[in-house]
């Protein structure tokens, strides 16, 4: 009687867990500020240590551009106040084409910062973000970059790729009711290895919008 009551238990404890960790990998209940586009997920991203991690949720009106996606596209890293990612200098001729912008009529993908837990030596994150890379070196990517809701009073951004241009734009809300105003006017241009960051208090969220043909060629922090 004692074995079966164990073993009862134990089938409980098993089941618990098991709901557990399938629960960890649903959206967590936090609205997205994106929440006009149709198809979004969550991605749990760890850094290096495997101790501090960011819940990103990816959108987009394409499904197939949000299942492109996982883990392995965005290198998180966590940071102390005033640190920064060193980064070895490129070199190279950077390269020419259009820079008219046909953003009103293209696709463009949302990463929302959601969640995320740091250990307390550390104030902010750092992500780059390797897009998955379509062949396509005609095309304009468009992508909108947002820092995690009512947390966020900074937004930083740096290019870090010679040949690959990166041009952006920033918005951000003062609180959750009022509507988006704009710090950066689109499009501005960042040079190779050049940043640009921002501070507003109050300040409900930032939004970065960013126009570039590589997959990896620049980074944004928030903090």
């Amino acid at each position: 009687m004692k074995r079966i009551h164990f073993s009862a238990i134990f089938a409980l404890a098993l089941i618990v867990m098991l709901n557990a960790c399938k629960n960890s990998e649903k959206e967590v209940s936090v609205p997205a500020a994106n929440d006009s586009q149709k198809f979004s997920k969550n991605i749990t991203v760890f850094d290096k240590s495997g101790q501090n991690s960011i819940v990103m949720r990816v959108s987009a009106d394409d499904k197939s551009l949000i299942e492109q996606y996982t883990a392995a596209n965005f290198v998180f890293t966590a940071l102390k106040k005033g640190e920064t990612i060193a980064r070895p200098q490129t070199t190279g001729t950077e390269e020419n084409g259009e820079t008219e912008d046909n953003a009103a009529n293209a696709q463009h993908v949302s990463f929302e910062v959601m969640q995320r837990s740091l250990a307390p030596e550390f104030s902010k994150i750092a992500i780059t973000f390797n897009h998955p890379d379509d062949q396509s070196r005609a095309s304009w990517k468009y992508y909108w970059h947002y820092s995690q809701a009512n947390v966020d009073k900074s937004a930083f951004i740096e290019r870090h790729n010679m040949w690959r241009r990166v041009f952006f734009g920033l918005k951000y809300r003062p609180n959750s009711g009022s509507s988006w105003s704009t710090i950066v006017s689109t499009w501005y241009k960042l040079s190779n290895n050049q940043s640009y960051s921002v501070d507003r208090n109050p300040c409900y969220q930032f939004r970065f919008h960013v126009k570039t043909k590589k997959q990896s060629a620049y980074t944004a922090y928030f903090e």
